[in-house]
């Protein structure tokens, strides 16, 4: 019974049919079949991310990040004329549930394949980057939004026991010549 107490089948399994252990995954560990690890009410997504912290494998599953997004802000939108750059918190506190590594092609000639760890799955071509992170639905539509017309994501990295959230101000020009007390000739 302490085989399969807290496990989860990789396929359905049929009344009467033995179960079979190595076809029992627990599910806090995530495999290619990541649907079996995701959260009830979140989906999942695989979020392209060129950050030194991801390419120099800094960031691991299960490490907790706040996500930034900077976008053409439309200013008539908003009060004013043109477009300008801004930056926001986009997701605060997120867990990476996987990470999709960049790894250049070995020659033939090279050592061992490299060790496999779980939640980490790797790629030969640097676009697929990327961190796999369960989120609400509408959180997910906001990243493809900032994606989608041409915006740019990047993380940074929490303490393992830091679960706040911080309120944070939009980052414009402005923000930064009233911050930073910067004079603007007229």
């Amino acid at each position: 019974m302490d085989q399969v107490v807290g496990k989860m089948p990789t396929s359905p399994i049929l009344a009467g049919e033995p179960i079979m252990i190595p076809k029992l995954v627990t599910p806090d560990i995530v495999t290619r079949q990541l649907a079996l690890s995701v959260p009830k009410d979140k989906v999942v997504m695989a979020i392209p991310m060129d950050s030194v912290l991801l390419s120099n494998r800094l960031l691991r599953p299960g490490d907790r990040v706040d996500i930034i997004g900077t976008f053409q802000a439309e200013m008539d939108a908003v009060g004013g004329t043109g477009s300008q750059d801004e930056s926001i918190v986009t997701l605060q506190n997120v867990e990476i549930q996987a990470i999709i590594i960049y790894e250049e092609v070995r020659s033939q000639k090279s050592t061992a394949p490299p060790k496999e760890e779980s939640g980490t799955f790797r790629t030969d071509k640097a676009s697929e980057q990327s961190i796999i992170i369960a989120i609400d639905l509408q959180d997910a539509l906001v990243l493809r939004h900032i994606l989608d017309t041409g915006g740019r994501l990047d993380m940074v990295l929490r303490a393992p026991d830091d679960q706040g959230f911080a309120q944070t101000i939009p980052v414009d020009q402005k923000y930064l010549i009233d911050r930073y007390q910067i004079l603007v000739s007229p």
